[in-house]
Protein backbone atom coordinates (compact mmCIF):
# COMPACT_ATOMS: atom_id res chain seq x y z
CA UNK A 1 0.00 0.00 0.00
CA UNK A 2 1.33 3.15 -0.64
CA UNK A 3 0.20 6.38 0.71
CA UNK A 4 0.16 10.19 -0.15
CA UNK A 5 -1.26 11.95 3.05
CA UNK A 6 -1.79 15.43 4.33
CA UNK A 7 -0.98 14.37 7.39
CA UNK A 8 -2.30 17.21 9.80
CA UNK A 9 -5.62 18.94 8.00
CA UNK A 10 -8.77 17.11 6.84
CA UNK A 11 -9.52 19.56 4.37
CA UNK A 12 -8.80 19.35 1.04
CA UNK A 13 -5.65 21.35 -0.41
CA UNK A 14 -6.64 24.62 -2.44
CA UNK A 15 -7.09 23.35 -6.46
CA UNK A 16 -5.70 25.14 -9.03
CA UNK A 17 -7.46 24.93 -12.50
CA UNK A 18 -5.51 24.52 -15.69
CA UNK A 19 -6.09 28.23 -17.20
CA UNK A 20 -4.01 29.06 -13.61
CA UNK A 21 -1.03 26.70 -14.40
CA UNK A 22 0.45 28.77 -17.37
CA UNK A 23 3.01 26.72 -19.57
CA UNK A 24 6.40 27.21 -19.10
CA UNK A 25 9.19 27.29 -21.45
CA UNK A 26 11.62 25.22 -19.00
CA UNK A 27 9.71 22.52 -18.29
CA UNK A 28 8.58 21.06 -21.44
CA UNK A 29 6.67 18.34 -20.75
CA UNK A 30 4.63 19.07 -17.44
CA UNK A 31 1.81 16.52 -17.76
CA UNK A 32 2.39 14.91 -14.58
CA UNK A 33 3.09 18.57 -12.93
CA UNK A 34 -0.85 19.07 -13.69
CA UNK A 35 -2.12 17.73 -10.61
CA UNK A 36 -4.88 20.10 -9.01
CA UNK A 37 -3.05 19.45 -5.43
CA UNK A 38 0.63 18.47 -3.88
CA UNK A 39 -0.89 15.13 -3.37
CA UNK A 40 -1.96 14.52 -6.97
CA UNK A 41 1.53 16.17 -8.59
CA UNK A 42 3.40 13.34 -5.94
CA UNK A 43 0.88 10.25 -7.05
CA UNK A 44 1.65 10.80 -10.87
CA UNK A 45 5.38 10.88 -10.11
CA UNK A 46 4.66 7.55 -8.20
CA UNK A 47 2.92 6.64 -11.06
CA UNK A 48 5.17 6.89 -13.43
CA UNK A 49 8.32 5.96 -11.04
CA UNK A 50 7.26 3.02 -9.15
CA UNK A 51 6.75 0.33 -12.47
CA UNK A 52 10.46 0.08 -12.77
CA UNK A 53 11.37 1.36 -9.08
CA UNK A 54 9.50 0.23 -6.69
CA UNK A 55 9.11 0.80 -3.10
CA UNK A 56 8.35 -1.43 -0.13
CA UNK A 57 4.66 -1.92 1.06
CA UNK A 58 4.04 0.69 3.76
CA UNK A 59 5.81 3.49 2.24
CA UNK A 60 3.67 6.73 2.65
CA UNK A 61 4.98 10.38 1.78
CA UNK A 62 3.28 12.76 4.47
CA UNK A 63 3.15 16.93 3.34
CA UNK A 64 3.15 18.88 6.09
CA UNK A 65 1.17 22.28 6.35
CA UNK A 66 2.25 23.62 9.65
CA UNK A 67 4.18 23.30 12.97
CA UNK A 68 1.33 21.18 13.64
CA UNK A 69 1.57 18.67 11.82
CA UNK A 70 5.10 18.26 12.69
CA UNK A 71 4.11 17.69 16.58
CA UNK A 72 1.18 15.18 15.19
CA UNK A 73 4.07 13.09 13.75
CA UNK A 74 6.64 13.56 16.41
CA UNK A 75 4.37 12.04 18.72
CA UNK A 76 3.22 9.51 16.38
CA UNK A 77 6.82 8.63 16.11
CA UNK A 78 7.48 8.89 19.72
CA UNK A 79 4.95 5.95 20.26
CA UNK A 80 6.50 3.89 16.92
CA UNK A 81 10.18 4.55 19.09
CA UNK A 82 8.56 3.14 22.13
CA UNK A 83 7.36 -0.57 20.66
CA UNK A 84 10.88 -1.22 19.43
CA UNK A 85 12.43 -0.02 22.90
CA UNK A 86 14.06 3.50 21.73
CA UNK A 87 13.39 5.52 24.55
CA UNK A 88 14.53 8.86 23.19
CA UNK A 89 11.19 11.20 21.68
CA UNK A 90 11.28 11.59 18.27
CA UNK A 91 12.64 15.20 17.29
CA UNK A 92 12.24 16.25 13.59
CA UNK A 93 14.65 18.66 11.66
CA UNK A 94 12.54 21.85 10.33
CA UNK A 95 14.97 22.57 8.01
CA UNK A 96 15.23 19.69 6.06
CA UNK A 97 13.34 19.51 2.82
CA UNK A 98 12.39 15.52 3.88
CA UNK A 99 12.33 13.18 7.04
CA UNK A 100 12.56 9.70 7.04
CA UNK A 101 11.26 7.17 9.20
CA UNK A 102 10.75 3.89 8.66
CA UNK A 103 8.26 3.80 5.80
CA UNK A 104 7.16 7.40 6.03
CA UNK A 105 8.63 10.04 4.11
CA UNK A 106 7.35 13.67 5.08
CA UNK A 107 7.43 16.58 2.41
CA UNK A 108 8.52 20.13 4.59
CA UNK A 109 6.04 22.83 4.05
CA UNK A 110 8.61 24.70 1.66
CA UNK A 111 8.50 21.52 -0.50
CA UNK A 112 4.99 21.05 -0.16
CA UNK A 113 4.90 25.10 -1.27
CA UNK A 114 6.80 24.23 -4.35
CA UNK A 115 4.53 20.95 -5.60
CA UNK A 116 1.37 23.67 -5.07
CA UNK A 117 2.39 26.70 -7.11
CA UNK A 118 1.47 27.85 -10.12
CA UNK A 119 4.69 28.11 -11.68
CA UNK A 120 5.74 24.73 -13.18
CA UNK A 121 9.68 24.91 -12.68
CA UNK A 122 8.76 25.23 -8.96
CA UNK A 123 6.87 21.93 -9.29
CA UNK A 124 9.79 20.14 -11.05
CA UNK A 125 12.12 21.51 -7.80
CA UNK A 126 9.53 20.19 -4.99
CA UNK A 127 9.11 16.76 -7.88
CA UNK A 128 13.45 16.37 -7.46
CA UNK A 129 13.29 15.80 -3.77
CA UNK A 130 10.18 13.66 -4.05
CA UNK A 131 12.67 11.51 -6.72
CA UNK A 132 15.37 11.80 -4.68
CA UNK A 133 13.59 10.67 -1.41
CA UNK A 134 11.81 7.85 -3.62
CA UNK A 135 15.17 6.61 -4.54
CA UNK A 136 15.93 6.55 -0.39
CA UNK A 137 12.47 4.05 0.13
CA UNK A 138 13.42 1.83 -3.08
CA UNK A 139 15.77 0.48 -1.25
CA UNK A 140 16.75 -2.98 -0.06
CA UNK A 141 19.05 -3.05 2.23
CA UNK A 142 18.77 -1.64 6.29
CA UNK A 143 21.88 0.02 6.48
CA UNK A 144 22.66 2.50 3.37
CA UNK A 145 26.41 3.30 2.33
CA UNK A 146 26.15 6.69 2.48
CA UNK A 147 28.73 8.04 0.45
CA UNK A 148 27.17 6.13 -2.64
CA UNK A 149 23.14 5.74 -1.51
CA UNK A 150 23.11 9.87 -1.25
CA UNK A 151 24.97 10.26 -4.73
CA UNK A 152 23.05 7.98 -6.81
CA UNK A 153 19.65 9.89 -5.34
CA UNK A 154 21.19 12.75 -6.37
CA UNK A 155 21.65 11.24 -9.54
CA UNK A 156 18.25 9.31 -10.03
CA UNK A 157 16.22 12.54 -9.67
CA UNK A 158 18.49 13.99 -11.73
CA UNK A 159 18.00 11.52 -15.15
CA UNK A 160 14.38 10.78 -14.18
CA UNK A 161 13.94 15.12 -13.91
CA UNK A 162 15.43 14.89 -17.59
CA UNK A 163 13.10 11.43 -18.63
CA UNK A 164 9.67 13.01 -16.73
CA UNK A 165 9.49 16.73 -17.73
CA UNK A 166 12.68 17.23 -19.79
CA UNK A 167 14.60 19.86 -17.50
CA UNK A 168 18.18 19.58 -16.85
CA UNK A 169 18.36 20.49 -13.31
CA UNK A 170 20.47 22.47 -11.50
CA UNK A 171 23.54 21.21 -9.59
CA UNK A 172 22.19 24.15 -6.49
CA UNK A 173 19.15 22.12 -6.03
CA UNK A 174 21.31 18.98 -5.54
CA UNK A 175 22.39 18.86 -1.84
CA UNK A 176 25.41 16.30 -2.74
CA UNK A 177 26.84 17.60 -5.69
CA UNK A 178 30.49 15.89 -5.21
CA UNK A 179 28.96 12.39 -4.58
CA UNK A 180 26.60 12.69 -7.31
CA UNK A 181 29.58 13.94 -9.84
CA UNK A 182 30.90 11.04 -8.30
CA UNK A 183 28.59 8.92 -9.48
CA UNK A 184 28.76 9.96 -12.57
CA UNK A 185 32.12 9.82 -13.21
CA UNK A 186 31.97 5.82 -12.70
CA UNK A 187 29.41 5.24 -15.06
CA UNK A 188 31.53 7.04 -18.27
CA UNK A 189 34.17 3.79 -18.31
CA UNK A 190 31.17 1.45 -17.78
CA UNK A 191 29.13 3.41 -20.80
CA UNK A 192 26.25 3.09 -18.73
CA UNK A 193 24.69 6.41 -16.95
CA UNK A 194 22.02 4.24 -15.53
CA UNK A 195 25.28 1.42 -13.76
CA UNK A 196 24.07 2.36 -10.35
CA UNK A 197 20.07 1.30 -11.15
CA UNK A 198 20.42 -2.20 -10.14
CA UNK A 199 21.86 -1.51 -6.47
CA UNK A 200 17.95 -1.16 -5.35
CA UNK A 201 17.98 -4.94 -5.67
CA UNK A 202 21.00 -5.87 -3.63
CA UNK A 203 20.62 -6.49 -0.18
CA UNK A 204 24.56 -5.85 0.45
CA UNK A 205 25.09 -2.88 -1.62
CA UNK A 206 28.77 -2.45 -0.79
CA UNK A 207 29.91 -5.87 -1.88
CA UNK A 208 27.58 -5.63 -4.77
CA UNK A 209 29.54 -2.37 -5.46
CA UNK A 210 32.94 -4.35 -4.83
CA UNK A 211 32.06 -6.69 -7.59
CA UNK A 212 30.46 -4.69 -9.98
CA UNK A 213 33.89 -2.55 -10.22
CA UNK A 214 35.72 -5.48 -10.20
CA UNK A 215 34.27 -7.20 -12.73
CA UNK A 216 35.11 -3.73 -15.02
CA UNK A 217 38.65 -3.36 -14.26
CA UNK A 218 39.50 -1.14 -11.08
CA UNK A 219 42.11 -2.46 -9.17
CA UNK A 220 41.07 -3.80 -5.77
CA UNK A 221 43.35 -1.03 -3.46
CA UNK A 222 41.63 1.97 -5.81
CA UNK A 223 38.27 -0.19 -5.03
CA UNK A 224 39.32 -0.13 -1.15
CA UNK A 225 39.53 2.68 -0.68
CA UNK A 226 36.49 3.92 -2.30
CA UNK A 227 34.82 1.40 0.05
CA UNK A 228 36.50 3.06 2.80
CA UNK A 229 34.00 6.01 3.14
CA UNK A 230 36.13 8.38 5.86
CA UNK A 231 33.01 10.93 6.15
CA UNK A 232 34.37 13.71 3.76
CA UNK A 233 32.57 13.99 0.69
CA UNK A 234 35.66 15.93 -1.25
CA UNK A 235 38.03 12.88 -0.52
CA UNK A 236 35.26 10.35 -1.99
CA UNK A 237 35.06 12.32 -4.71
CA UNK A 238 39.20 12.37 -5.32
CA UNK A 239 39.04 8.48 -4.23
CA UNK A 240 36.61 8.01 -7.25
CA UNK A 241 38.63 10.15 -9.73
CA UNK A 242 41.68 8.24 -8.82
CA UNK A 243 40.37 4.59 -9.43
CA UNK A 244 38.60 5.90 -12.52
CA UNK A 245 41.81 7.11 -13.52
CA UNK A 246 44.47 4.44 -12.86
CA UNK A 247 42.16 1.82 -14.50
Amino acid sequence: MWDILEYHRMEKSPRLSNDQLPKSIEVPRDKLLRGASPQEVVGAIRAAVSPDTPTPKGVQFLLIRDEADYMKIERRWTQIRKSLGITSPAKIDRDASAVRFLGDVILSPDIVGYLSSSDMYDRVRGASVVLHEWWHSARTQAEAFFPFEEGTADVFAAQMAEKLFGVDIPKKWQPYKKLSEAINIIGKPLENPEWYLESRKQVDVKEWLRVTLSKHGFSAQTINRVLSYTGFEDLWLEDVKHMVETR
